[in-house]
């Protein structure tokens, strides 16, 4: 009755009771002051609560530490069958759909902090992703559905940024099966409604499938000695790695020698969803975690993420706890053998390659970018490091070994003389990383004219070779190009910027940087026929088909060593011609100079040349062999001399 008086009179008034039958003691009198709070009232709470320094709060372990209760959102509930898709039957996925000609398989989803919120357990440097194990899940579960179990590669190019609020759609796209049955595959994501399309992995599933070769029956190993994970997530903060209750699955670790050997485990409130996963990409992640464990990291150095993935196999599915081997293979590369509690394999990565990530330039929101040689300062009183010449290399080896492969003479075939510089690098490359003694030195490669300013076409190739011995061992390896009798001195001052490529030249040091292209440059029109190389595969289709649409090419010539027999070739030409296009497709090897010499006679108003091809045989520059440098070198180096020489 008070509270209904209370009521009319337009009072509000919060009745709670403070006795009860049996009940008249101090839990009841404070379950009866917790009911008011909660029904409005200020209470007073100190002389309840524990003293407490005026000022002292203890905060979360963690910075932002939360575990969500929320049921995960659904999604939609519309029809995917009247809209002629079916249901990708997988947490990430939203449809798939199957071409009805090319066989292509397209993978569509939907992913938020919403729809998926322990996502939001992933952070680096204070930015959402979706973790690298996310994208093997992804492909692993699309190479499934189509009977490929088999991940031979996975390359990650941009991680892929969780908004705070909305969403971002997902596309895969599963191409054709070649000769032998292998798929190539790759990863999209953009802003939902808006914005540009980014590519984020491509891959290449097969069936090569074997019975795992490995067991973790002996738990812990013979000899193994136990490492304190104890801090392990303050310490990970440290390093720029912010992991949510999800993610924190280490449990224990040991290590016989340079092998770690973990356990690593989901939350109990994940259990659930984890069996609708290959395996769920908190607890891959976890397993990555405990990489490197146990060493010291150097101060600053930039997180580290996925790369390139090899040789992925799943064995089984839906695993809540794994035992976990991380056996290192070379420089931030190692190779995961993963079982379930009792020793029976889940998963086997043959190779995983890791590098540093900068969050800042991670996404260019559909904008041009180009490269600027940028001048930077030197320090002014420069430290002289200990150096030698390679050909003077003694027993007491120096901080900096500096080797010039610039040639004194010009070469009489520019492309046999870049075939023979870059194996002799790669030779040299080899030989450096084989050397223990080198490991705490740096190797300096000298240029003249084969980077900002390039007049060496024999040695520019020598570049690209580096970088990829750069990107698998940091700190290892530095890039110059300068003048010939530039002082060792100025050499030695621009190393000592720390930058891995440089330019000397007129006592200037000059770097490369991105630089946003100019906006508002008039589109190119062709006014005759443009000749694409590789035209027929995925990366020349997509150039065709932007040279049709934007700049309004009316002539195209697309050339592949199998021309019209090439997957998808028919169905390209077809779909060029209704856009208004005439296409010729030719079947040349453009690595015989007399075959591109036929493509471009029968191309009498030849205006452009856009050369796509290429063959992948990749690998790590210590393991590179001289038939896989053939391989690509014939593909691609090659046939661009031949339309080079033969154009101009």
């Amino acid at each position: 009755g008070v509270e209904e008086t209370a009521a009319d009179a337009g009072v509000e008034v919060a009745a709670v009771g403070s006795l009860r039958r049996g009940e008249g003691g101090l839990h009841r009198w404070l379950t009866s002051l917790g009911e008011a709070f909660a029904r409005g009232v200020t209470v007073d709470w100190s002389p309840v609560l524990p003293a407490r320094p005026r000022g002292e709060v203890p905060l979360p372990t963690y910075p932002f530490q939360r575990r969500r209760y929320w049921l995960n959102a659904t999604g939609g509930s519309a029809d995917l069958t009247s809209a002629g898709l079916g249901s990708a039957g997988h947490p990430l996925w939203g449809a798939a759909v199957t071409m009805a000609e090319s066989g292509e398989v397209l993978f569509t989803g939907r992913i938020s902090l919403d729809t998926h919120p322990w996502l939001a357990d992933h952070a680096v440097n204070g930015t959402v992703l979706l973790p690298g194990t996310g994208f093997v899940e992804l492909v692993l579960h699309a190479g499934d559905d189509v009977g490929l179990g088999h991940l031979d590669e996975l390359t990650l190019h941009a991680p892929l940024i969780l908004p705070e609020q909305g969403a971002v759609q997902v596309q895969l796209l599963l191409a054709a099966a070649d000769d032998t049955g292998r798929r190539t595959v790759t990863v999209h994501s953009r802003p939902e409604h808006s914005g540009s399309w980014v590519r984020h992995a491509t891959g290449v599933l097969s069936a090569d499938v074997t019975d795992p070769g490995f067991d973790l029956r002996v738990w812990p190993p013979s000899g193994a000695v136990p490492v304190a994970t104890a801090g392990l997530y303050d310490d990970l903060v440290v390093q720029g790695y912010e992991y949510g209750p999800v993610f924190q699955g280490v449990q224990a670790a040991w290590r016989v020698g340079e092998v770690v050997f973990a356990e690593v485990a989901l939350p109990e409130e994940a259990h659930g969803e984890a069996s609708r996963f290959g395996v769920h990409p908190a607890l891959l992640d976890a397993a990555l975690q405990v990489v490197g464990i146990g060493e010291a990291v150097p101060v600053g150095r930039p997180p580290y993420l996925p790369f390139a993935w090899t040789d992925v196999t799943l064995h089984a599915t839906g695993a809540t706890a794994l035992r976990v081997k991380v056996t290192p293979t070379g420089p931030e590369a190692v190779t995961l053998h993963l079982a379930d509690p009792t020793g029976a394999p889940v998963a086997e990565i043959g190779s995983l390659v890791s590098r540093p990530v900068q969050l800042a330039t991670a996404t260019t929101e559909g904008n041009l970018y180009r490269v600027d040689w940028t001048t930077v300062a030197v320090p002014a009183t420069p430290t002289t490091p200990s150096w030698a010449h390679l050909a003077d290399l003694a027993d007491d080896v120096p901080e900096l070994v500096l080797a010039r492969l610039t040639g004194d003479e010009p070469a009489a075939d520019v492309e046999v003389a870049a075939r023979a510089a870059v194996g002799a690098a790669l030779a040299l490359l080899q030989r450096w990383l084989a050397d223990p003694r080198l490991a705490e030195s740096r190797l300096v490669v000298l240029t003249s004219g084969a980077a900002d300013q390039v007049t060496d076409l024999v040695h520019a190739p020598v570049w690209g070779l580096v970088r990829a011995a750069q990107v698998e061992n940091p700190g290892q390896f530095v890039l110059v190009d300068a003048d010939p009798e530039t002082p060792v001195e100025e050499i030695l001052a621009a190393v000592g910027t720390g930058e891995p490529e440089l330019s000397v030249r007129d006592g200037q040091v000059r770097v490369p940087r991105l630089a946003r292209a100019a906006a508002g440059e008039p589109v190119w029109r062709a006014d005759g026929a443009v000749l694409v190389t590789g035209g027929t595969g995925v990366l020349g289709g997509l150039v065709a088909r932007h040279l049709v649409e934007v700049h309004g090419v009316r002539d195209l010539v697309l050339t592949s060593r199998r021309g019209l027999t090439a997957p998808g070739a028919v169905e390209l030409r077809d779909e060029l011609t209704a856009l208004g296009a005439s296409v010729e497709v030719v079947a040349a090897d453009l690595a015989d100079r007399d075959a591109v010499a036929g493509v471009l006679d029968g191309i009498p108003a030849l205006t452009a040349v856009v050369h796509t091809t290429g063959a992948l045989d990749d690998g790590t520059v210590a393991a590179f062999t001289d038939a896989q440098l053939d391989t690509v070198w014939r593909a691609k180096a090659t046939p661009a001399w031949h339309l080079h020489d033969l154009t101009r």
